[in-house]
């Protein structure tokens, strides 16, 4: 199922900015807090369990400020605050780095992706079979210990005033389970 990312701005009271979202199919963006997904509800009618097997990504990035921003994208298993992305992505192979160069510039503009199998994030086979990686149709219920995280930010040399503009989509790869009972 894919989950637009409409055109936002990356920019707030720090040098070190991001967006996160959740491999929870029924809280993606955790900003939003509920269903996002255009179809999820319709197969919560039908279904009361998914697991989310894989993600993948495509984000255009464009730096608005005048002065260069490092950007980090990519999949972690734990949930980071939004200024600590520059510090803890070091080491972690699921998650990617670059450089935007100021605003009009020849590579102020960017297209970023990426895709990760659960399984592989978490270093088990547990995605397919165990409980704590299915969550509820209904109520935002995957384990926060079994939840991969996608982080797309940028760290200025500055506090970014214009910011950078981020859009694109995620992906999830789910399965769903349960069968509710229908009734005709």
């Amino acid at each position: 199922m894919r989950f637009i990312v409409p055109l936002a701005q990356l920019t707030g009271g720090g040098t070190t900015n991001s967006f996160k979202f959740s491999s929870n199919a029924y809280d993606v963006d955790t900003a939003l807090a509920s269903t996002a997904i255009a179809g999820f509800s319709e197969l919560a009618y039908i279904y009361s369990r998914f697991r989310t097997l894989g993600m993948k990504y495509s984000f255009d990035l464009e730096n608005q400020e005048a002065f260069p921003a490092q950007f980090i994208h990519g999949f972690t298993p734990t949930s980071l605050g939004a200024t600590s992305v520059g510090a803890n992505y070091a080491g972690n192979r699921y998650m990617h780095q670059g450089l935007l160069s100021p605003v009009n510039g020849s590579h102020s503009t960017r297209r970023l992706s990426g895709s990760v199998s659960i399984a592989a994030l978490f270093g088990d086979k547990g995605a397919f079979t165990d409980d704590l990686y299915t969550g509820s149709t209904t109520s935002s219920s995957l384990s926060s210990s079994r939840t991969a995280y996608l982080y797309i930010g940028t760290v200025a040399a500055s506090t970014p005033v214009n910011g950078q503009f981020v859009c694109g989509w995620i992906e999830l790869d789910l399965i769903f389970d349960k069968r509710n009972a229908l009734i005709v």
